[in-house]
């Protein structure tokens, strides 16, 4: 995966000499960015100890969540969805933002809290942490 990324950021960086340099500068600076962002990602997956069957797993629940979370007459199948999820990794930053945003519609305030409180302390980013900030100031 390591070495597959080190291509996709040099093939961007050459695509952006060519382009120019106001494109190649904004490039850079969303190529550093989204690098910070999957170096830590890669580093807590690493912590987790997941065989590769399981982060699959984990990858197919968090997506089924997403999915299943979009229409108010599946919530409760994207809650189960993301509760494996978090079975796998109690850990993980989206399962745990996007479980909440469900609850919170719901008019589950108090678990949508925790939930979101968990997400900021695994939050990576500084975007990450606004926005789970943002959706802890408009809940009750």
């Amino acid at each position: 995966l390591s070495v597959f990324l080190e291509n996709f950021f040099v093939r961007q960086g050459e695509r952006a000499f060519r382009e120019g340099e106001k494109e190649r500068e904004y490039l850079y600076k969303k190529l550093t960015s989204l690098r910070a962002s999957v170096s830590s990602r890669l580093q807590k997956t690493a912590g987790t100890d997941l065989s590769q069957a399981q982060l699959h797993d984990l990858a197919t629940h968090v997506r089924t969540g997403k999915l299943l979370g979009k229409r108010k007459a599946t919530w409760d199948q994207a809650i189960v969805a993301f509760e494996q999820a978090l079975l796998l990794d109690p850990n993980h930053f989206e399962a745990l933002t996007e479980m909440a945003i469900i609850l919170s519609s719901r008019g589950s305030v108090s678990e949508a809290k925790e939930l979101f409180s968990r997400a900021l302390l695994v939050a990576t980013t500084a975007e990450e942490k606004a926005s789970v900030n943002q959706q802890l100031s408009l809940l009750p």
